[in-house]
């Protein structure tokens, strides 16, 4: 098992993780939730939300990474509600 390694490298001022491979990646830690309302739905796009990451400006954030911090924030905000 790799443990994971944190550094803060200066010339981007937040913390970064090392991977299996190496290499260095935001955590995400500092992620912002925003449901968009959007537009009609035919000629402007539909509701939505929107992931963004503070620290790296989702400059590191791929799709999947998005779409699991959302279903994991939801799913926080779901488990609120049973309380």
């Amino acid at each position: 098992m790799v443990q994971a390694t944190h550094i803060t490298v200066q010339a981007l001022g937040y913390m970064v993780v090392r991977d299996e491979d190496g290499e260095f990646h935001c955590p995400h830690s500092d992620v912002t939730f925003e449901y968009d309302n959007g537009g009609d739905g035919i000629t402007e796009p539909g509701p939505s939300w929107i992931v963004y990451c503070d620290n790296c400006k989702n400059d590191d954030m791929s799709q999947a990474q998005s779409s699991e911090l959302l279903e994991a924030y939801l799913e926080s905000l779901s488990d609120e509600g049973d309380t």
